[in-house]
């Protein structure tokens, strides 16, 4: 067994092992690919934030805050429908992680799956061509837009899902990200034309375009993996189609829940309030879904690696996992959660640019808010990826509906008698009282004592919670001295970050061999 003494990350590496009722030698592989995973994934959510900078603003002001307001329900919808394709897409990407590119091509669950996404897809494009035609997208962008809406927002992201699928559970997230950027110039041009499209046809184009962020990168997977080969190392993993049927269904089930939680907020928004409150706060929730993307992107690779460790090591590589990542892993998400706030503090007034001052201290109001509540959350994220690679993504469905039920129930409550910035407190609430599940459900999983997972992760996300909001509200009162603040918090929390960073660099440098 090579140990190199001294460095605590290798120790917990080799504890695996330990605690592993299987034998084996750790040996070193190349970690190139985590890496350049990583850091694609981080510079395309970043890139995010500077499209919703020029898109953002042109939408306000060529098409109103009404119609916008409209256009950015319908993807919220959107983004929940999609989430049905009963759990093949997790399939696939679960095969591509086990098995290399020589038996891929001829793997029956992997093509019975793929076969299916194409039947699947027509669910969610009913789905929205009912709700387009039954809601506001009807009226304001006729026959066009619903069929937009359910053809790019449902069925063809669904449909050719297959392809990247495989290239993420191969490890390959340059190809499908590299069509994301590609569809971060489409947006742009779009919002830079659509004055001089018809106005018939103007909610179909933006549509047709905020889509492509999920519609191209299938496509052009599905054209790119015809041109060439995956490269998948790892052994084959005999499982059956009862096995990855159940593991698909639940992977699909807190999928859908998950995008539930993230856009009941705008939903609730929209059916309480003015289509041009949903504008105002989507220019908030909209700067949080970076940071989202950001941490999601950047933990994605890691889920191949994990699950490998799992199948090596079971439950007790996985809890030496989730002790080496914290409570560094909530320092780390805290760092860009800071960077964040200051940058959307700045940048909301770009984002509503023929607003009121009142209606940019609401938006900035709950950007605030929300990136408290994101924080909280973050003390649950690192346990999302460990229960996934043990094959039990629906475990915390319970707490996940729970939670988009109390966001639900508060936001509207409060939204409805006291206006948009008091739906963002309902939001907050009810992220504080439900996290507790979250944290609960992970530590039985991982046979944790409850105490030491609220030590590790609760208390530290509570913490900058408190800090993330005090400083962002003295900003509003005096924005120097609260840039100043924020941006301290920042740097220190990146610094000490340096040992979450190092963390994914042993994860991607060590495994198991049996």
């Amino acid at each position: 067994m090579n140990v190199i003494r001294g460095d605590s990350g290798v120790e917990d590496i080799v504890e695996i092992v330990a605690e592993s009722p299987l034998k084996g030698d750790i040996k070193t592989k190349p970690r190139g690919r985590l890496k350049q995973s990583i850091a694609i994934n981080a510079i395309v959510g970043v890139s995010s934030l500077c499209v919703a900078l020029v898109v953002f603003p042109r939408y306000t002001i060529a098409l109103g805050l009404d119609r916008f307001g409209i256009i950015l329900v319908g993807l919220a919808v959107s983004t929940i429908a999609i989430n049905l394709d009963i759990g093949m897409g997790a399939v696939i990407s679960r095969r591509a992680a086990y098995i290399g590119s020589a038996h891929f091509a001829s793997d029956h669950s992997a093509k019975k799956a793929a076969a299916r996404l194409r039947i699947i897809a027509i669910m969610p494009a009913i789905i929205l061509a009912v709700y387009g035609s039954l809601s506001g997208i009807w009226d304001v962008g006729g026959y066009f837009a619903v069929i937009s809406l359910a053809l790019f927002g449902g069925y063809i992201p669904v449909a050719c899902r297959s392809a990247q699928a495989r290239y993420e559970g191969a490890g390959e997230f340059f190809v499908p990200r590299a069509f994301i950027l590609i569809s971060s110039v489409i947006r742009i041009l779009v919002a830079f034309s659509i004055t001089h499209v018809t106005e018939s046809l103007q909610i179909a184009v933006v549509l047709v375009a905020e889509c492509s962020v999920i519609w191209i990168p299938a496509v052009g997977c599905a054209i790119a993996l015809k041109r060439s080969t995956l490269e998948v190392t790892d052994s084959p993993l005999h499982e059956g189609w009862t096995s990855l049927s159940v593991y698909g269904a639940g992977s699909c089930l807190s999928a859908m829940v998950g995008a539930l939680v993230l856009n009941v907020d705008t939903l609730v928004v929209g059916a309480i309030l003015a289509p041009s409150a949903v504008v105002i706060f989507a220019a908030g929730s909209r700067v949080i879904q970076v940071y989202r993307q950001v941490i999601g992107w950047v933990m994605q690779p890691l889920l191949s690696r994990l699950t490998s460790i799992h199948s090596k090591s079971g439950n007790g590589g996985l809890r030496v996992v989730w002790r080496g990542f914290h409570p560094l892993a909530i320092f780390a998400f805290s760092g860009v959660g800071f960077a964040i706030l200051a940058m959307g503090l700045l940048l909301i007034p770009v984002l509503l640019p023929n607003s009121s001052p009142a209606d940019v201290n609401d938006a900035r109001q709950v950007l605030i808010l929300l990136c408290g509540g994101a924080i909280i959350s973050a003390a649950h994220q690192i346990g999302l990826l460990v229960l996934a690679a043990a094959r039990q993504p629906h475990s915390l469905v319970t707490s996940q509906l729970a939670w988009a039920a109390l966001r639900a129930i508060l936001g509207a409550g409060l939204g409805l008698k006291f206006g948009v910035v008091a739906a963002g407190v309902g939001i907050l609430i009810a992220t504080v009282i439900v996290e507790p599940s979250y944290l609960v459900r992970i530590s039985r999983i991982l046979e944790m004592g409850r105490y030491e997972i609220f030590r590790r992760a609760g208390l530290p996300a509570v913490l900058l919670c408190v800090t993330i909001v005090g400083f962002g509200y003295l900003a509003l009162y005096n924005l120097y001295i609260g840039l100043v603040l924020i941006f301290l918090c920042c740097g220190v929390l990146i610094l000490v970050s340096a040992l979450y960073l190092r963390r994914l660099s042993l994860i991607s440098e060590w495994s198991i061999d049996v």
